[in-house]
């Protein structure tokens, strides 16, 4: 088998009994076999709704190497050739839709409980399982990032669930959290979702110890130059760091790191028109996570210029009157721009500057 198209330090990872076993995270990159893939062991990785890993790719190499007469994986791709913009890396992606919105809407202290309708909690305790939460139903494929925010925001909603579907998760020789089985690197951003959640798990076993290790091992290592994180999910260290940031403030856990430092880089990187952006423009999802991170920390630690934070408001505001076109910065095999989760930082950083500063910025 001609494997040399995938990453070797993955490969290295990846048992070759694997590559067809449902639920294992390769299932969405499988067309890497190129000819070299198995058309009849293909067929176990297709879901219910005819789709490979709810991905266009997979599936079209599956429909063209497995045989043109898998009549549910040519729906799923006509499906998907009809919606609007083109055809997305992954589609559906509903759980994971819902719990990030729930997540950032939280960030700006909003009620969850009063303002999310029961068929909301009723779709995510659904699909909380023994092995996880998967980005959508149809997904099969469980991950520790998803999990954790939606056992955070489900506890939240008064909705908690068990440790043991978190703790799948847990790496027993590092006590940190995973994304995927056979990952190569740890992701901040997953570890920092875990955190939220044991927050609200009293009962998690050695509670104490892992809470210790994830601060260890991805806030206090993977600092960058002691001002900031990155996360291999989103190409904006404004994304990881005002996640880390947001949730270290809520827990009162913000001495842990260096946090005075990555304050003072937000503040610093501020641009003339109010916005921040780190790929030469400002952006209104980066300007969103940086203000909902200096709020939180004018709240609850010191105060921060008014002007930063009225500015940086201002720049918001126009956002929510219009429907903006946002850049794509989220990775998965491709670059993306979720909408909705986007959309839902930047109602978050607007409302919780009105509650912080009385009104929202004329």
């Amino acid at each position: 088998m001609r494997l040399w198209a995938y990453p070797r330090s993955k490969l290295r990872l990846l048992p070759l009994d694997q590559i067809y076993k449902p639920g294992v995270s390769v299932a969405f990159s499988i067309e890497f076999l190129g000819e070299d893939g198995d058309p009849e062991r293909l067929r176990y990785l297709q879901g219910k709704n005819g789709a490979v890993a709810n991905a266009p790719a997979p599936t079209a190499y599956l429909l063209t190497h497995g045989g043109n007469h898998n009549a549910a994986a040519l729906d799923y791709l006509e499906r998907v050739r009809a919606l609007p913009n083109g055809a997305p890396g992954f589609y559906p992606f509903r759980t994971f839709e819902i719990t990030w919105v729930l997540e950032h809407l939280a960030f700006g202290d909003l009620p969850l409980q009063a303002i999310v309708p029961p068929s909301i909690w009723q779709f995510l305790l659904a699909n909380v399982e023994e092995q996880g939460v998967s980005f959508d139903p149809w997904f099969g494929i469980y991950d520790g990032d998803t999990t954790s925010v939606a056992l955070h925001v489900l506890a939240l909603g008064g909705q908690p669930a068990e440790p043991q579907v978190l703790r799948v998760f847990e790496e027993p020789k590092t006590r940190t959290f995973r994304t995927f089985a056979f990952e190569r690197n740890l992701s901040v951003g997953t570890n920092i979702h875990a955190l939220e959640a044991l927050a609200l798990m009293p009962d998690y076993p050695d509670r104490q110890v892992v809470w210790e290790s994830v601060i260890a091992a991805t806030l206090l290592d993977q600092q960058l130059y002691q001002s900031y994180w990155i996360d291999k999910w989103h190409a904006s260290p404004y994304y990881a760091t005002a996640h880390v940031l947001i949730a270290l403030l809520k827990e009162q856990e913000y001495q842990l790191v260096n946090h005075s430092q990555a304050i003072d880089w937000m503040l610093h990187m501020q641009r003339e028109d109010g916005s921040w952006g780190y790929f030469g423009r400002g952006t209104f999802e980066e300007t969103a996570y940086v203000l909902l991170a200096l709020l939180h920390y004018h709240r609850h630690i010191a105060p921060i210029k008014a002007d930063v934070l009225r500015r940086g408001a201002a720049y918001l505001a126009p956002a929510i009157q219009t429907t903006p076109h946002y850049p794509q910065m989220w990775i998965a095999k491709t670059l993306y721009a979720p909408e909705g989760i986007i959309s839902a930082a930047i109602w978050a950083a607007l409302a919780l500057y009105e509650q912080t500063m009385g009104c929202l910025p004329a």
